[in-house]
């Protein structure tokens, strides 16, 4: 399953889900973040959400992480990540 969108200014950001079970999330797209190595950590964060969470708290956890690990992020925001994420889940939910 994946989803994607284009931000203001441009920048595609998409997220995937592998539907094997394990609900591994990936973020890719043409958008800049820094340290390069911390989409590691925000992919480990929604991965570990579960399927109930409101889009507050969804968008609280990845506050949490960009701002414990200082990450920047540079042509996307969190609230475009939170979206994508709901509606994955909200597709993947539909399916079951």
């Amino acid at each position: 399953m994946e989803l994607e969108e284009k931000v203001p200014g441009g920048k595609l950001v998409r997220l995937s889900m592998d539907g094997k079970g394990d609900d591994k999330i990936t973020i890719s797209g043409d958008f800049f973040i820094y340290p390069e190595e911390s989409i590691f950590i925000l992919e480990d964060t929604l991965s570990k959400l579960g399927p109930d969470e409101s889009m507050e708290d969804v968008e609280y956890a990845l506050y949490k992480t960009v701002k414990y690990n200082d990450i920047e992020l540079m042509g996307l925001d969190i609230y475009t990540i939170a979206r994508l994420y709901k509606g994955i889940i909200d597709v993947e939910s539909n399916r079951a």
